[in-house]
């Protein structure tokens, strides 16, 4: 590469910096916020701090920067800045001292908003005003918005605030409140187009009206994507380009492709969609886009089956004829199930390494739609007779004559097992599986002209009589102690016995069995988690339904809180055996007249009155 040749490259600057808007008129699509701002700088109510919202490359930052010159403009504060002033030219550059542009995704933090509060306290260099314009200020952390909180509300008179961001929901509501809001909306198609247009002309090629449309079509309402791809497209293209040459470089499928593929679709012919997948591989178009350039075409069905005279369609109008010819012999719920379809697929093409595989599946849905039968439309309306129309037949019995008489299987596997040296166990017959009841014998007399044998069906079919076994116990609020106690008394084990029985057993729906243990008890809790397994099998041995265990520990200060139910028999036996009162009949030779349960907070304590046995002889 010769030298010159190098420094073009290095010194190249994309259309999309080269033909930035310099002028409120020069704002694609934004009409509203440049007539806006225009006002509020005639009327001298410009605010201190705006929020411009909207999707990417829709000219939020230009418009900054375009309201930035218009301020800080030597004529200014003018609705027409120059341009050719040393505020103009810096601001346009990027490089001027009193306009601060701040990147809000790398600067996110508490300390750079600080230092950007201490600069706010200085005046400005030379301009009228210091402007901050911080994008994407969605990205700044909590603390960093509430640190700007202040000074967003009240600064000084000589400072603005500029915010862009593309997700205007995660901002507080503390910083919206303090700011102008302004929404910037998706350039339309056309708009997109005659700028493509004027800049192909100013760049001295040619270009097809279709060529520019599928560019335009593909930026979906950004006037920057749509530049960028511009730029890529004219690097291929050389001196002309053409609608072929978008398509070859951007991998999507021309129109007579979608064309065919639509069509293939709406006469169910299935095996045309797959040869058109296999060409379009071939090719190397992107399956993706492809999908997405479908779902459109068929998106246009659904605006026309609705409104025939809408203009909003994002096919080229020249195929307007056929699509409205195909619209009307559809319905509009059977559009909204294909663009349905084609929607999941595009999204699951997003995220899988066999794409080719997932569309033929989803051609072939598409295709054979009338054949597929939704859950939720079973469930509602299950077809007639579904159930009666598709019996499970029965096992066939082959008959004597059918069967050679010489033939036994049993004698069969005998002789080879001979032959190897084992001896041969006769299985036992398997039970005859129960038919059932709803069989039909006549459904099977439709399907005479099969080939498949005859089977002896008896004339009477009913299903055996089933009965619960008398051992069951089902498992219900009232049954849940008895079923229990069978459980422990079916343990083989006397200490897991033991174990199990420290816990209170309690029913809790459904179907579960709670044990509640004290709280000193975690040691048996523990060992009886560990063997909730065979507990598990019994009870459903029992109950002959599946029974959850859970195991429970009560707090300390509900189990000494639980009110005492303990007879007056058992309170005195166990006054009894009370070492104090051992004491004190040993001592005082007395004896036990009465028992006085008193409920504390602590554990329930149990006082004894006694009283001393009298000699006959110390009362006279």
């Amino acid at each position: 590469m010769a030298l010159g040749e190098e420094q073009a490259g290095t010194n190249y600057t994309v259309l999309a910096r080269r033909y930035r808007p310099s002028r409120f008129e020069d704002c694609v699509g934004q009409q509203h916020v440049a007539q806006a701002l225009r006002n509020a700088i005639q009327t001298g109510r410009v605010a201190h701090a705006y929020l411009f919202c909207g999707s990417r490359g829709v000219g939020k930052t230009s418009m900054a920067r375009i309201f930035a010159k218009a301020l800080n403009c030597i004529d200014g504060p003018t609705t027409n800045p120059c341009g050719v002033c040393e505020s103009c030219l810096a601001i346009a550059a990027g490089s001027d001292l009193d306009v601060i542009e701040i990147d809000g995704a790398s600067n996110r933090g508490i300390e750079e908003i600080r230092e950007l509060r201490q600069g706010v306290a200085y005046r400005p260099s030379r301009s009228r005003y210091k402007i901050y314009i911080i994008d994407e200020v969605h990205m700044l952390t909590k603390e960093a918005f509430n640190a700007l909180l202040k000074t967003l509300e009240e600064p000084p008179a000589h400072v603005k605030f500029i915010f862009a961001t593309t997700e205007a929901q995660k901002i507080p509501i503390t910083i919206l409140s303090r700011c102008q809001r302004y929404d910037f909306a998706g350039i339309g198609l056309d708009q997109i187009a005659q700028r493509l247009a004027e800049i192909v002309q100013a760049e001295g090629m040619t270009a097809e009206p279709e060529a520019v449309e599928l560019i335009a079509r593909r930026a979906r309402g950004s006037m920057r994507d749509s530049q960028s791809l511009l730029d890529q497209v004219l690097a291929f293209a050389g001196g002309e380009l053409t609608a072929q040459k978008v398509h070859q470089l951007l991998g999507t499928a021309g129109e007579e492709r979608v064309l065919a593929l639509a069509e293939a679709i709406l006469t169910q012919d299935a095996p045309h969609c797959l040869r058109l997948v296999d060409s379009a591989v071939a090719e190397g178009v992107q399956l993706g886009e492809w999908v997405e350039q479908t779902l459109d075409y068929f998106r246009d069905l659904m605006v026309l089956n609705v409104d025939p005279q809408a203009g909003i369609l994002s096919m080229p109008s020249r195929l307007r004829d056929q699509l409205v010819r195909q619209a009307t012999h559809l319905t509009a719920e059977r559009i909204l199930e294909m663009m349905d379809i084609l929607a999941s697929c595009r999204s699951r093409l997003r995220a899988t390494s066999f794409g080719r595989t997932l569309l033929e599946m989803t051609l072939v849905r598409l295709c054979r739609l009338d054949q597929f039968l939704s859950l939720a439309d079973a469930i509602s309306s299950p077809p007639e007779g579904m159930v009666d129309q598709t019996p499970s037949l029965p096992s066939p019995q082959w008959t004597a004559q059918q069967t050679p008489a010489s033939f036994s299987v049993s004698d069969a596997l005998a002789q080879q097992a001979k032959k190897n040296g084992s001896d041969y166990v006769t299985p036992p017959s398997p039970a005859a599986e129960p038919r059932p009841s709803s069989f039909n014998k006549s459904t099977l007399a439709t399907n005479g002209a099969s080939s498949t044998p005859a089977i002896s069906i008896p004339d009477t079919l009913s299903p055996p009589p089933s009965s619960p076994s008398a051992d069951v116990i089902p498992f219900t609020q009232e049954t849940c102690k008895k079923v229990w106690a069978k459980a422990l008394a079916s343990l083989e084990d006397p200490i897991l016995e033991a174990t199990f029985s420290q816990g209170e057993p309690a029913f809790e729906r459904p179907l579960t069995l709670v044990l509640k243990f004290s709280a000193s008890a975690g040691p048996s809790k523990k060992r009886c988690e560990d063997k909730i397994d065979v507990v598990r099998t019994l009870l459903q041995s029992i109950t002959g339904q599946p029974v959850s265990v859970r195991c429970d520990q009560l707090d300390a200060s509900a189990e000494a809180a639980k009110p005492t139910t303990r007879s007056q028999l058992q309170l005195r036996d166990e006054a009894g055996k009370d070492p104090i009162v051992l004491k004190a009949e040993e001592l005082l030779g007395a004896k036990i007249f009465g028992e006085i349960t008193l409920i504390q907070s602590a554990p329930a304590v149990v006082s004894t009155i006694v009283e001393p046995i009298e000699d006959d002889t110390d009362k006279s």
